[in-house]
């Protein structure tokens, strides 16, 4: 399970929560933290349009036109695996100790979001 797939469960009907990747994007980050790596792949990322796109895509189409399925990960406008490779899963306990963090550190100890992590 992952974060999105929590806060999936406590938002309110019509109204998701997703993950979404927009793949390698030629930006000054990956220019200046992955040189070698830009300089080998530049012709192949994307521009930072095409890496909006799919966050943009999942912002604003409605849940029915898609047929979302709660939480989830999307790349290009499709759904695929969450965990692509084996050392990306998390077990619940390190999920629910992340989620409480997070709901500390902002402050929403009162309110939905306090029970974020018995949801997990």
């Amino acid at each position: 399970m992952v974060v999105a797939d929590a806060l999936h469960r406590l938002l309110a009907p019509g109204v998701g929560a997703f993950s979404g990747h927009p793949g390698w994007v030629d930006t000054r980050g990956v220019r200046e933290s992955l040189p070698a790596f830009h300089r080998r792949m530049g012709p192949h990322l994307r521009t930072p349009e095409q890496g909006a796109d799919g966050a943009l895509w999942l912002s604003t189409a409605a849940l029915g036109e898609k047929a979302l399925a709660r939480g989830g990960m999307w790349f290009d406008r499709r759904p695929v695996g969450q965990h692509p490779l084996p050392w990306t899963r998390v077990g619940r306990g390190t999920l629910r100790a992340f989620l409480q963090q997070c709901v500390e550190d902002a402050g929403l100890q009162e309110g939905p979001l306090a029970s974020l992590p018995s949801v997990v």
